[in-house]
């Protein structure tokens, strides 16, 4: 049997380029055209390098709770979690040798908005306290795929063998006659392959432990049935000592599209249910991550140039004005670590309006981490 082939012929006419006219008298400069494009890509640039403008470029809007209470949980019976998850938290029979422990349940809700929701792929929290010293022994949702497949995959292949003869003897003799011998053979032979597979997965829920199961991690990716625009019910296990009264939640969120990755990181203040002394402590923290959250944000709009030429003037200053201008970007950034004024950069030359508000919330911070620490709590 012979082989079929099959090709593809391309054939197109290119234009030329077309040539400047050199002849038309006064012929324009292009010196001019250039310098304005170079004045464009520079105002650009410059205005694109702001944090804020950052910020409303980055096309996604995380919220995250300010206080959140925990609810303690018997080792001895599962916890009915969320319908959320397909697996529900159970947590009889892990950390049974642990003494002197306690488990809570700690629930978050979390959103993400997007401006253009088509371009994002995927959304990433993880939660990590920042006492570390609980172990987190459950957590949901947890790991789940889906497939834009219904049901199997089917291939068949089909294949043909086909052999022919033919064979044409003549003989003759003279005074006798003419004798002829003819063979003919025709053989086919028919194959059929039928295979089934089973569709791809794509994973839509992606969860684990992080920081050598300190913190837990959870990723929304998009797919045909799922949307990781919204709200989303996180929940997990946490077991510490049982002088622990509260904590302080690290959450790191990272939503990611083909351009670009958006970052952003909150604190959240985790008391127990019931315990009003705490959760008076946990408010005066939200209050006060609050109002230094605003006068960051009204400080960074007033440090912004407000016309073309200033900001054409400050980029080509950079150099001589770097010592006095503030980065706020990372003030906000340190605030999420930093336990005492000396890890605040540039905090002499913040207003002094900032700096109380500061103040006041490295107190309220340091006090909520003293909750999680079993040598201040007897």
């Amino acid at each position: 049997m012979n082989p079929c082939r099959i090709g593809a012929i391309r054939s197109g006419v290119r234009k030329p380029k077309p040539r400047r006219n050199h002849s038309v008298a006064n012929p324009r400069l292009d010196l001019c055209p250039q310098l304005g494009t170079r004045f464009a890509l520079l105002f650009f640039s410059v205005w694109i390098c702001q944090p804020s403008a950052l910020f409303a470029q980055s096309g996604v809007a995380f919220d995250v709770p300010a206080l959140v209470a925990v609810i303690p949980v018997d080792s001895t019976h599962e916890t009915n979690s969320t319908a959320a998850s397909p697996h529900r938290l159970s947590v009889q029979t892990v950390s049974q040798g642990r003494r002197n422990t306690c488990r809570y349940l700690v629930s978050l809700d979390v959103n993400a908005v997007f401006s253009e929701p088509q371009q994002f792929q995927s959304v990433m929290y993880e939660i990590t306290p920042m006492s570390r010293i609980g172990q987190v022994i459950d957590y949901a949702p947890q790991t789940q795929a889906t497939s834009d497949w219904a049901g199997e995959i089917s291939s068949e292949s089909v294949a043909n063998k086909n052999f022919l003869l033919n064979t044409n003897l003549n003989a003759s003799l003279p005074g006798y006659g003419t004798a002829g011998f003819l063979l003919n053979s025709t053989n086919s032979e028919n194959t059929i392959s039928r295979q089934s597979f089973k569709a791809p997965l794509t994973a839509v829920v992606t969860s684990g432990l992080s920081q050598r199961g300190r913190g837990v991690f959870f990723r929304f990716t998009t797919s045909r049935e799922s949307i990781i625009e919204g709200g989303q019910k996180l929940q997990f296990v946490l077991e510490v000592p049982q002088t622990w009264r509260g904590d302080l939640l690290h959450i790191h969120c990272v939503a990611r599209n083909v351009e670009r990755t958006t970052h952003r990181d909150f604190l959240t203040a985790v008391t127990i249910l019931g315990d009003e002394t705490t959760q008076s402590m946990a408010e005066r923290f939200a209050a006060a991550d609050y109002e230094t959250d605003q006068l960051l944000r009204r400080l960074n709009i007033s440090q912004r140039p407000t016309n073309v030429l200033s900001e054409l003037e400050q980029a080509f200053s950079r150099r001589s004005s770097s010592g006095d201008q503030i980065d706020l970007q990372r003030v906000r950034q340190s605030l999420m670590s930093a336990n005492s004024l000396k890890q605040i950069p540039q905090y002499p030359q913040l207003p002094q309006r900032l700096r109380t508000s500061i103040d006041n919330y490295l107190d309220t911070k340091l006090g909520m981490l003293q909750l999680s620490s079993p040598m201040t709590n007897d």
